[in-house]
């Protein structure tokens, strides 16, 4: 995994990712434990541009131990949640659709920017418009009469805490869009 990291460093600074590149330094140690990650950043022009909360959660944009590219992320089905390195902060697969200006998957209400920018054996990272928002799943859920069972997905039956949540391949019912970013300004 330090091989890989390093690679991630050396290739993220040549697209454009040099603040995120500088992230995965500073979270080394931390992220050297995990067996691999997928991890969702902002370019430079993006973080410049007022993207700054990013810079204060990056942790919040790595999922660790999953290793999930583009494609994997399309067939995740809308309402899954994936793990994050915040405690007891989850992301979602809020919108599954293409369009000509989004690669069909969102996150947290986020389109992906650039799917696969870089990635070998171990990471993978995706560019993304903004930071994504928190989304309180328990909030969600009891808006929606959903709950959070022990598969990682959202269902109808009795609550379960939103930390039990991991990836899994299951089927999910859609979870509704708070916020629509697809306004063609992207």
């Amino acid at each position: 995994m330090r091989l890989m990291l390093r690679d991630a460093i050396l290739r993220l600074r040549e697209a454009g990712y040099g603040i995120l590149a500088l992230a995965i330094r500073v979270k080394f140690p931390e992220l050297a434990t995990l067996q691999n990650i997928t991890v969702f950043g902002l370019d430079d022009l993006s973080i410049f541009a007022g993207g700054h909360g990013y810079l204060t959660d990056v942790r919040f944009h790595v999922v660790p131990n999953h290793f999930l590219m583009h494609s994997d992320l399309m067939s995740l089905p809308q309402g899954n949640v994936l793990p994050s390195l915040v405690p007891g902060q989850r992301l979602v697969v809020t919108q599954l659709r293409a369009g000509p200006f989004s690669s069909g998957v969102r996150i947290n209400h986020v389109p992906i920017k650039v799917p696969n920018v870089i990635y070998n054996a171990k990471i993978v990272v995706h560019g993304i418009y903004l930071p994504f928002p928190h989304l309180y799943l328990d909030d969600l859920a009891s808006a929606d009469h959903i709950s959070i069972g022990e598969s990682g997905t959202c269902g109808t039956s009795s609550a379960v805490s939103p930390d039990e949540c991991l990836v899994t391949p299951a089927s999910a019912p859609a979870m509704p869009a708070i916020v629509d970013l697809d306004d063609g300004m992207y």
